[in-house]
């Protein structure tokens, strides 16, 4: 049985698959490859025991799956009530010093007070979702080298908030496009999501 594949340092981010249907397998097996610690949802059970893969933590709704005898054989594995997220989720990332976190989940769904809770407890905190992975930028700054035809989007972009580099151009409404190779920069007086097209 896969242990996560490669086993990392404990800096390297956790990875919670809570909605299977967000990507594709093959961007789930990438992140594995990082995860010192994996943590799932009930949907993902059945991926996660004909994979083979290791699962550190598991949250369920009270009483509505026989998840030990699912999991016999990956014990131990913590068990979460789903009810008291995110709390628990970062009570236990805490404890382990992991200060990373990989979502995969839509972040379109997702709830604000969960979405501050998880910032202002991590370094750095990623949503995976289709084709995209959404980023949390701090101090208002987002800097990364990209290649051209690569597509950025900015949730509830306005153009008066944003400065944005010549290397990139607005083809609609916070949708971006890379058109000179270089440094893309973001910047902005608040903090903000972005997203990049990376996954396909």
């Amino acid at each position: 049985m896969s242990s996560h594949y490669i086993i990392r340092e404990d800096q390297e981010p956790a990875l919670f698959i809570a909605d299977l249907e967000a990507v594709e397998y093959h961007v789930i097996e990438s992140l594995l490859e990082w995860a010192p610690h994996v943590l799932i949802t009930e949907g993902a059970i059945p991926m996660m025991l004909e994979k083979g893969i290791k699962t550190d933590a598991l949250f369920v709704e009270n009483g509505s799956l026989n998840w030990k005898s699912l999991l016999a054989y990956q014990w131990p594995v913590k068990i979460f009530e789903l009810s008291l997220f995110p709390n628990n989720l970062i009570g236990y990332l805490k404890d382990k010093n992991i200060t990373e976190l990989n979502i995969i989940h839509s972040f379109s769904n997702y709830r604000k007070e969960y979405l501050d809770q998880l910032i202002s407890s991590f370094r750095t905190v990623a949503f995976y979702c289709g084709c995209l992975k959404y980023q949390f930028s701090r101090n208002g700054r987002f800097e990364k080298w990209i290649s051209p035809g690569r597509r950025l989007l900015i949730p509830n972009y306005r153009k008066e908030d944003f400065w944005i580099s010549e290397t990139i151009v607005e083809i609609e409404d916070g949708r971006f496009e890379v058109v000179r190779e270089g440094i893309v920069t973001v910047r902005s007086k608040q903090d903000f999501w972005i997203a990049e097209a990376v996954l396909c």
